[in-house]
């Protein structure tokens, strides 16, 4: 083979130990890549190589004679190194938005090669995901220069890095060629680790009369809270007020959920509220400060209560975030007085009837419920929302209802997540009903057990389900789909009762009784395929607080002609010719404590208590302890306060003055 010199490409002018080493890696490669060539020749390519990496190895910035040739190493280079990191602003508060910049200084001998960019990366106590970088400066660095290089980019395309209060640290690293390429803090002098620290909001407040507390570490500062009156009369909303502020200085826009906490408490301030003790949260979801005119925005609730004694506390919380922050400092109290102004209604003002009574909740399995009221549940409800063999669970041995003995309600949704009426009506849910039905044969017959109510499809008329009917598409398909379940029923499970449950009012604007077998397409009566129908009906919205509107309540029709009241849904289910269930009944709190409504309940199911067409065969009261609810229905539970107070002291006179149905 013919000598050969060999000399490197003029843009990789030779500039240290870190150019060699590169250069290395390159010849390395064609060493690998000519190992597998036979020819003789190339046996003299291999050795020339193997001495360069030899020599380079050996730490030799000589490189001499290789086979006859020579490569001349220039001296010298660039080096470069960080100095100094900047930060603004420079004293940051928690919130705040940093952005970082870094004085890059060439201290080699030479300038820095301009076809080789300079970046800064940036790090946040070394956390891969607070990085951010400069971009690329590609103009030589003469030696003894220095340029100041700001974040420009980085996570989740980000520049800058949001405060959080605390020690820190930044660590700033350049790609100095020279030093080892683009490993971070990987070489001699690339990198430089700086400390700083974040303050939090905790000094000054707005600049008002309203004496606020200061800006809290979220930017946040209350005024007192005011209430209306600390002695409220019974039947007359409490009245809360309280100003929030947001910092306007605070660069961080601020997202929250605000409102009042009010539990019911003893002469001594200890909480006697039910469970995590929030009877009322008037609240905003998700409210940007930002939106606030002159950075501040007064919260008011407005609510009446059942007589005994209030906390009322505020309370945010951040969006994005899961704690409840409570003012507690801020708390104050108020008084509702007893109603000595409406009498005990009597009880038993109609007496003929008798029907199932029970409950829904935490406390009916035990028969604690039924212990307080002074008759045992006849009948308890439940509702499952899992399809096949699952449907059956809370009857399985250990479970909730797995030793009941009595009567039960068991509601269940018409098909399985992601299924619809149309697909149902097809045959689509036939499988899953098979197996549900098998399921709840198998345990409910498991021991000696009352008699079981099939629910299928509850509250459909509503628009709160996935199961709600929306068109009249719908309601042809309800039709269809229930008739598959009613004659699966009959071959499967004969001896389970079946029917469906309605809301008071509906939505969509739809009649739906178009919607019942029989009467929605004139081939008969619901009765072919139901045993029962029903309603859920409670005191809300359309309230009953005296006697004097029961009558009109109970008559009402809804804007489709539809059955609205209480007299109206009996009335339908009686043309049917079947008897009528109530799954769910209650006085909702939130609208008064109002014992003519429990009343007017007594004194219907004992007008028509009995087993005939349109008669009350069962009702349920919804006993259930539901937070989201702000247990605004409940009468007991294990002895903590209601709500409810003189709705449950009417209740728990009447209820053992009926007895029970004899099925």
């Amino acid at each position: 083979m013919a000598d050969t010199t060999l000399q490197l490409p003029p843009t990789r002018t030779e500039g240290g130990s870190g150019k060699i080493n590169e250069d290395v890696n390159l010849l390395t490669k064609a060493i690998a890549q000519s190992a597998d060539l036979s020819t003789a020749n190339f046996a003299d390519i291999k050795a020339v190589l193997a001495t360069l990496v030899s020599k380079v190895n050996a730490n030799s910035n000589d490189i001499t004679v290789l086979k006859g040739g020579t490569v001349t190493t220039p001296t010298g280079g660039s080096d470069l190194t960080i100095t100094d990191i900047q930060m603004s602003p420079t004293n940051p508060v928690e919130g705040q938005t940093v952005t970082f910049a870094a004085v890059v200084k060439n201290v080699g001998t030479a300038a820095t090669d301009p076809l080789v960019p300079v970046i800064v990366t940036f790090v946040v106590d070394n956390v891969p995901t607070l990085v951010s970088r400069s971009t690329a400066y590609s103009v030589a660095i003469a030696p003894g220069a220095s340029v100041t290089l700001a974040a420009a980019g980085g996570a989740n395309q980000g520049n800058a890095y949001t405060a959080v209060k605390g020690d820190h640290t930044v660590t700033a690293s350049v790609n100095d060629n020279n030093n080892g390429g683009y490993a971070l803090g990987a070489a001699q002098n690339d990198s430089l680790t700086e400390s700083f620290s974040v303050g939090g909001i905790t000094t000054g407040g707005p600049s008002t009369g309203d004496t606020p507390t200061a800006y809290d570490s979220n930017g946040l500062a209350f005024g007192p809270i005011t209430i209306g009156a600390s002695n409220v009369a019974s039947g007359v909303a409490a009245n809360m007020t309280v100003t929030v502020f947001a910092d306007p200085q605070r660069q961080a826009s601020i997202n929250l959920d605000y409102g009042f906490s009010v539990r019911q408490v003893n002469d001594a301030g200890t909480v006697i509220s039910p469970d995590t003790g929030d009877l009322d949260v008037a609240t905003s979801f998700g409210e940007a400060a930002s939106t606030w005119t002159n950075s501040r925005r007064t919260i008011t609730g407005s609510r009446v209560y059942p007589a005994g004694r209030y906390s009322v506390t505020p309370f945010y919380k951040l969006s994005g975030t899961s704690n409840y922050i409570k003012l507690n400092g801020l708390t104050k109290y108020f008084q509702v007085a007893v109603d000595t102004s409406t009498p005990t209604p009597t009880p038993g003002s109609n007496t003929s009837g008798t029907w199932l009574s029970g409950s829904s909740g935490e406390m009916t399995a035990s028969g604690k419920f039924g212990n307080w009221r002074g008759r045992k549940d006849d009948i308890a409800a439940t509702w499952q929302g899992a399809w096949g063999g699952a449907t059956a669970d809370v009857l399985k041995a250990g479970n909730e209802y797995g030793n009941w003995q009595g009567n039960l309600l068991i509601a269940i949704p018409p098909f399985s997540d992601g299924s619809s009426y149309s697909a149902a009506a097809t045959g689509a849910q036939d499988q899953q009903w098979t197996d549900a039905l098998n399921a709840l044969k198998s345990q409910w017959t498991r021991i000696p057990r009352g008699k079981l109510f099939i629910v299928w499809s509850w509250e459909w008329n509503g628009d709160w389900f996935n199961w709600s009917v929306r068109n009249t598409a719908d309601q042809n398909n309800f039709r269809t789909a229930l008739k598959r379940f009613a004659n699966l029923k009959k071959s499967i499970f004969p001896d389970a009762k079946l029917g469906t449950i309605l809301n008071k009012d509906s939505k969509y604007g739809l009649d739906w009784r178009k919607a019942i077998p029989g009467y929605g397409d004139g081939s008969g009566t619901a009765s072919q395929w139901l045993d029962f129908g029903g309603v859920d009906w409670y005191n809300n919205y359309d309230v009953i607080t005296n006697s004097s509107q029961v009558t009109s309540q109970f008559n009402a029709l809804g804007p489709a002609g539809e059955p609205y009241g209480l007299e109206t849904h009996r009335k339908f289910w009686e043309s049917q010719g079947v008897p009528i269930i109530l799954q769910e009944w209650g006085n909702n709190a939130a609208f008064g404590d109002n014992p003519p409504y429990i009343q007017a309940m007594f004194d219907f199911f004992k007008k028509n208590g009995g087993t005939g067409a349109g008669n009350v065969i069962a009702e349920i009261y919804f006993n259930t302890l539901v937070a989201e609810q702000e247990y605004k229905f409940f009468l007991y539970n294990d002895g903590r306060a209601t709500r409810n107070p003189n709705c449950a002291s009417l209740y728990k006179q009447l209820w053992p003055t009926a007895g029970p149905l004899t099925l």
